[in-house]
């Protein structure tokens, strides 16, 4: 039965948005992973850069679902049993995705608020006409056929415009309740809450009011809030995103709502985009570029022979001062034997001598 399966998911939505630990359990590694990253991309443009997020957690960390601070994990199967002997999912949210089930405790159960009314029974009818169109058309005496199910890579672009929609109708108008306080020596933009929930009457929405006080909601204004960014889709949504409950379709109406129809395209076309840049294999090759010539072994014992007798034959320049006796011992260790140089003088003799040794090399 699909519905359940949308109850459930909406249940999530819900935990993940208000700051409590998730936990997958599946008895297939890979399904856990698809299971974690489908979670978090249900919740955007929220973030949890401040979860612990581990889709597949190793037995030898099986300790960190103890920890007090939300997370998103999954485990195996094989370990389900040992976690829960030892008492450490006492207010963690189980999600077990072999069986669809989801599993709530009871200290906790009423902490994860609802969605809004209008918007879940519009989530639920929309989830139902991407799933399985027929479960709309069950109750009718004259149903017409059903329409065709999207391909799965359509499928996932249909579900998210809807979660993006929602989304945005929850945050509508979020912008003109940002306050910049300069009283530091760095401008910090913070929220107004009351002045949004007099402005989108969402003072009995308990599920706004826990949204505002938990980190996701903190990184999407530090995201979101700055002016002169790059818009995203999320961005053209919400400025042109209507403050009033969007209205459910008539179960007759099979097809989805033109909006979240080109939402989806657009994701689509999004990945499609993103999915053609690919990174050259190996170094870049430059036909123009240079190699530098091999040196000749013989070529440069010999040169540098001939230069050692040509500075052993050389005549000191400049002579020290025999009251400087520290100065010209420091000297003598560093110039050459029989001979007295300056600092600057011998570096610059140096460099030339070493010029004019190289280029026989090449």
């Amino acid at each position: 039965n699909i519905f359940p399966g949308i109850g459930h998911t909406l249940q999530l939505v819900s935990a993940m948005i208000t700051d409590h630990k998730i936990m997958f359990i599946s008895s297939n590694y890979s399904t856990l992973l698809s299971a974690a990253s489908a979670a978090l991309s249900l919740i955007y443009p929220l973030t949890v850069r401040h979860y612990v997020f581990v889709p597949v957690l190793p037995n030898c960390l099986l300790a960190v679902v103890g920890s007090p601070t939300p997370y998103v994990t999954g485990i195996h199967v094989s370990s389900h049993n040992f976690i829960l002997q030892e008492g450490f999912v006492g207010q963690t949210v189980i999600v077990d995705i072999d069986s669809g089930t989801l599993k709530i405790p009871q200290d906790i159960e009423l902490e994860i608020p609802e969605l809004p009314v209008s918007f879940r029974k519009y989530l639920t009818q929309c989830l139902k006409l991407i799933l399985d169109p027929k479960y709309l058309l069950s109750d009718l005496a004259f149903a017409p056929t059903p329409r065709t199910i999207s391909p799965p890579n359509v499928q996932d672009k249909e579900i998210r415009a809807v979660f993006m929609q929602f989304f945005s109708w929850m945050l509508a108008q979020y912008r003109c309740c940002l306050v910049v306080v300069r009283s530091h020596p760095k401008p910090v933009i913070v929220f107004n809450d009351k002045r949004f929930l007099e402005i989108r009457s969402f003072q009995n929405e308990q599920i706004v009011l826990r949204l505002f006080e938990t980190m996701a909601f903190c990184n999407f204004i530090e995201d979101y809030g700055p002016p002169y960014r790059v818009s995203t889709l999320f961005d053209e949504l919400a400025r042109g995103c209507s403050v009033d409950p969007p209205r459910c379709c008539p179960n007759q109406d099979q097809r989805l709502p033109t909006e979240t129809r080109e939402l989806a395209q657009r994701l689509l076309e999004n990945e499609a985009c993103m999915g053609s840049v690919r990174p050259t294999k190996g170094p870049p090759e430059n036909i123009d570029e240079v190699k530098f010539p091999r040196l000749r072994e013989y070529r440069v014992s010999e040169l540098l022979e001939g230069y050692g007798i040509n500075l052993q034959s050389r005549k000191p320049s400049i002579t020290m001062e025999p009251h400087c006796t520290e100065a010209k011992s420091i000297i003598k260790d560093r110039a050459l034997p029989g001979e007295v140089l300056p600092y600057r003088t011998a570096k610059k003799e140096k460099s030339t001598d070493c010029d004019s040794a190289l280029i026989p090399l090449l």
